[in-house]
């Protein structure tokens, strides 16, 4: 009665049930993570200090509401993000009334470029923020839309704020490390790329964020994740070339 299912394509089944579980977790455990980090700076509020963590908060379940179901893309990725930039910026000097709203809304129009692909995210974006944040009285409207405008790695723009420079750094460190690579694989998956379309995902665009990072204090976060995704390519294609 199993004779027409091949053992390729039940691996495969199998392959997505486990994805389809880890991202569940990881979401999860970045939602915990992130009520934690949230709490911890809710009393000294440190990410908006002249306009009070309620403007935050209406940002955060905006850019919740807006996410793409992608699981490579979620908000558990915008968590992420999030966290990198109040690193990063803090190191910098950043601005982080700026900053902050930029991280949390930066992929709020994916779920639109993954109806329509012609639709840059960024663009659509840094539009829709924009409009949310003007409506919301949130200050510097112009600078958190610039910033999520130029936040994408495909279109190759050099930003021209700090801001926006820390923005595409923190969005480029959640693509490298252990959370990169099971980033990639899900989004393999997900694309039915397969194992070769994986590892030439990962040899020309993961393994060279490395070098794109703007700020210090990204590169050096860079170090060790990059080197963590090398050596994981590297043992995949050990085992593709090793003899049975």
């Amino acid at each position: 009665m199993y004779s027409n299912i091949s053992v390729e394509s039940t691996g495969c089944c199998i392959w997505t049930y486990l994805c389809g579980i880890l991202f569940k977790i990881a979401g999860r455990s970045a939602e915990v993570a992130h009520l934690s980090w949230a709490q911890g700076v809710a009393g000294s509020n440190p990410v908006a200090p002249t306009k009070g963590t309620d403007l935050i908060e209406k940002i955060i379940e905006f850019a919740r509401e807006k996410m793409s179901s992608d699981p490579s893309h979620g908000f558990d990725h915008v968590i992420r993000v999030v966290r990198f930039c109040d690193i990063i910026g803090k190191a910098e000097n950043a601005d982080m009334e700026i900053l902050i709203p930029a991280a949390y809304l930066h992929d709020i129009a994916r779920a639109i470029e993954d109806q329509n692909p012609t639709i840059d995210h960024a663009k659509e974006g840094s539009k829709i923020a924009s409009g949310f944040l003007i409506d919301l009285g949130y200050p510097k409207v112009k600078e958190i839309a610039y910033a999520i405008e130029v936040h994408r790695f495909s279109t190759g723009i050099i930003p021209e704020t700090l801001e926006a420079k820390i923005l595409q750094d923190a969005d480029r460190l959640d693509a490298i490390g252990a959370m990169g690579i099971y980033r990639t694989i899900v989004y393999s998956v997900s694309n039915d790329i397969g194992f070769d379309g994986m590892i030439e995902h990962f040899e020309k665009k993961i393994l060279k964020l490395k070098d794109l990072m703007y700020t210090e204090t990204a590169k050096h976060i860079a170090l060790k994740r990059h080197e963590l995704v090398l050596n994981f390519v590297q043992s995949l294609r050990e085992a593709d070339t090793a003899p049975f």
